[in-house]
């Protein structure tokens, strides 16, 4: 089951919706912290992440890295074309058991 979702804009940055999420903080360009409500028993929880590409490019290339350096807090960096910048549609889900 997922424990914790998210759906978010970083260019306004708000939050579109989410469940278990205290808040979003938004650190800088293309980087943003999902704080977790109820955290997760351990730092091996499964994490994905996805945003809408917002260049057109034959050779667009987007990512999301995602550094789970805590079990109440996602660490996400979204880039498209080697850049990381901020996506107006953001989708993060969580997995894993609840602490």
């Amino acid at each position: 089951l997922c424990k914790v979702w998210l759906k978010f804009n970083q260019d306004t940055p708000s939050t579109l919706d989410s469940f278990n999420v205290t808040s979003v903080t938004d650190s800088s360009t293309g980087l943003f912290l999902l704080n977790i409500a109820n955290d997760f028993n351990s730092v091996n929880h499964t994490v994905m992440c996805t945003h809408e590409a917002e260049t057109v490019f034959n050779d667009n290339v987007s990512y999301n890295e995602i550094d789970n350096s805590s079990a109440g807090q996602d660490k996400i960096y979204v880039a498209e074309n080697g850049a990381v910048r901020d996506c107006k549609n953001v989708n993060v889900t969580d997995f894993g058991d609840l602490a």
